[in-house]
C-alpha cells in the first residue's frame, strides 16, 4: 500500500527520504499510521534527529493496527 504524507517527502512506502525521525514519525502518526523503527545504524545523533533512509509498509499487525497501517522506518543515526 502506497503511503503519502503531504510536505514531508514520503511517496511511497519503498522510497528513500530524508527528513529526521521525529517530523517523519509525528507526520505518519497525524495520518493515523504504527510507526515502527526497523533498524538503527550508527549512534552519533539523538533518536529524533536520525534521518530516515527508507520505509515501508509492515508485512504484520501492530496491535489493534492492521499492516497497512503500520510504517518500518530505517534511520541511520550516524555523523
Amino acid at each position: 500500500m502506497p503511503i503519502a504524507v503531504v510536505g514531508m517527502g514520503i511517496a511511497t512506502a519503498d522510497t528513500d527520504v530524508g527528513p529526521t525521525y521525529s517530523d517523519v514519525s509525528s507526520a505518519l502518526t497525524v495520518a493515523g499510521l504504527a510507526v515502527v523503527i526497523a533498524s538503527v545504524e550508527g549512534h552519533a545523533r539523538a533518536l529524533d534527529d536520525c534521518v530516515v533512509e527508507r520505509s515501508q509498509s509492515a508485512p504484520w499487525g501492530e496491535g489493534r493496527h492492521d499492516a497497512a497501517a503500520t510504517v518500518l522506518l530505517y534511520l541511520d543515526c550516524g555523523a
